[in-house]
């Protein structure tokens, strides 16, 4: 099964990872926490779309990164996620 990880998009270093340390964020990664390790491929998702990423975890400031694979967003219409190119 897929892990999903909300993600505040706008929270993003200048290389474009999403930092993981929003109360969102927090939640879900607390949930899965034993279960993730660098370099897996999860869902990041806002209340608009979904991505996937490889997640990068930053030992200096200790919080979890995701770095989007933009080729694969899906944007939510009515709950259900569709792929862009659908």
């Amino acid at each position: 099964m897929a892990i999903h990880i909300y993600a505040d998009f706008n929270n993003c270093e200048e290389n474009g990872k999403v930092r993981l340390n929003t109360n969102g964020s927090l939640s879900d990664l607390s949930e899965v926490n034993d279960k993730i390790h660098p370099d897996m491929s999860v869902w990041l998702y806002d209340e608009e779309f979904e991505v996937e990423a490889k997640l990068e975890y930053n030992q200096k400031w200790k919080i979890w990164l995701g770095a989007p694979n933009w080729s694969t967003i899906r944007y939510f219409n009515d709950s259900l996620p569709i792929h862009a190119s659908d």
